[in-house]
């Protein structure tokens, strides 16, 4: 048994948290796959409310790797033998927030300015290109998204689009939970050590990524912000009176919660989205009102190692 999100270890926990009723931790050797876990027809709770669905036909990874057996998936099984190795840093990286006329705005370079990204293409790797194919390789490409400086609740839920859905404190975009065959994407595609990867150009998250946040590893009851959703509200980092995450079954369907945390410099009490390790990860739905992203190539800047940061050819 391992400790949530599977950076630590430690012995099965039990804990209490604000009701005192006993809630386990997930086991992360036996954790549920997501792969049927998606809906187009609206949010439940344990899914991810997608605006369309997945091809079955699209590439990506097989399904026959050591780290899934039947409908469960060891995430340290995979931390072992489907991680790809290597740390490359960007230190032209760039995440900026301007805060103006009730909107915050985000500019980033798409690649961590905090953190780092493996030795891609996953497609060169003599023994993990047997699990997963991705020619991808990140660049550096400048996007700009504008999300309500005071998000508000929608009347109703709306559905997660397959690319961008949030974006981290260290400028890397998160996508849904699924990969393009709607199969659970952290379970089955080759990440790297901060559980990132490349479509096509594009380095992103499926999953709440230890490496985006200095200070992951929180003390007990606290919450820490990793990022915001394209809706405005923030995602968080939540740790209870044990130190361990949330479980799903103190979530809602879009993934998330209303408590007090820290937003906009001050403690209150709001909506907001909660990264744990069960599918779907960090957003189900979205709460609030999406803005829609704009994405410029504008000019590629140095890629990792001292290469032409380049985008990869066509997934």
């Amino acid at each position: 048994m391992q400790k949530s999100l599977g950076f630590l270890t430690a012995g099965i926990v039990i804990f209490a948290f604000n009701t005192g009723s006993a809630l386990a931790s997930p086991d992360l050797d036996t954790l549920p796959l997501g792969d049927e876990n998606n809906s187009v027809s609206g949010a439940k709770k344990n899914y991810t409310y997608t605006c369309r669905a997945g091809n079955p036909n699209a590439p990506g990874a097989i399904d026959d790797v050591p780290w899934i057996s039947g409908d469960t998936w060891s995430l340290p099984k995979k931390q072992s033998f489907g991680t790809l190795a290597g740390k490359n840093l960007w230190p032209d990286a760039k995440y900026n927030q301007r805060k103006s006329g009730g909107w915050r705005t985000l500019t980033t370079s798409q690649v961590p300015t905090i953190g780092f990204t493996g030795n891609f293409p996953v497609s060169a790797d003599p023994t993990l290109s047997q699990y997963d194919r991705n020619p991808g390789v990140p660049t550096a490409i400048q996007n700009t998204i504008r999300i309500p400086l005071k998000p508000k609740t929608a009347n109703k839920v709306s559905c997660l689009p397959f690319a961008g859905v949030a974006t981290a404190l260290n400028g890397v975009t998160v996508y849904n939970a699924m990969d393009g065959r709607g199969n659970d994407a952290r379970a089955h595609e080759v990440l790297d050590g901060c559980e990132g990867h490349p479509n096509q150009s594009n380095y992103h998250y499926h999953s709440g990524s230890k490496c985006a946040v200095k200070s992951f590893d929180t003390k007990p009851n606290t919450s820490t912000l990793w990022g915001y959703a394209d809706d405005g509200f923030g995602i968080y980092i939540v740790r209870n009176r044990s130190g361990n995450f949330l479980t799903n079954s103190q979530l809602d369907k879009c993934h998330g919660r209303t408590a007090k945390v820290k937003f906009n410099g001050k403690k209150q009490k709001i909506y907001h989205y909660v990264i744990n390790d069960e599918y779907p990860y960090i957003l189900g739905c979205f709460t609030g009102t999406a803005t829609a992203r704009n994405s410029s190539a504008g000019e590629a800047m140095t890629g990792p190692q001292g290469r032409p940061a380049r985008p990869g050819p066509a997934r």
